[in-house]
């Protein structure tokens, strides 16, 4: 199934046009739409490299340089391969998932042990909770 001349790479994912209950979305309504998805896509891109790069400069750069050329290049062909393997957004999804879980639990950690003795922080995050909790 392929997206009709003019309809955006959303409407080719999800099947639906861009239209909202039967009203067609102006010029401005397209553009801010348009800002939107781009914001969010890019802001998606750079937490999951972020995540997966742990702290090394290099990856990250190397990890955005490949994502920025793969949106640019590869993004129909993306849109067209999601269309034809929905299971694979769902992948998508869990490692993104995956990679936010595991830097909020890092952050955490990180948090807890500059406010307790390095002692409680060498246990790990439940330790080092207690113990910032007076437990």
């Amino acid at each position: 199934r392929h997206a009709p001349r003019g309809a955006s790479v959303g409407a080719a994912v999800t099947g639906h046009d861009a239209q909202a209950g039967g009203q067609q979305l102006g010029f401005w309504g397209a553009i801010v739409q348009i800002v939107v998805a781009d914001v969010s896509m890019s802001l998606d891109n750079v937490l999951a490299v972020a995540g997966a790069a742990k702290g090394h400069t290099g990856v990250l750069i190397i990890g955005l340089a490949i994502a920025v050329v793969l949106m640019a290049v590869a993004a129909s062909f993306i849109a067209r391969l999601l269309v034809k393997l929905p299971w694979l957004t769902w992948v998508g999804l869990f490692i993104v998932l995956y990679v936010a879980i595991e830097m909020i639990w890092r952050g955490a950690h990180e948090v807890a042990c500059a406010y307790v003795p390095a002692s409680s922080c060498s246990e790990g995050l439940a330790s080092a909770m207690k113990a910032l909790l007076g437990g």
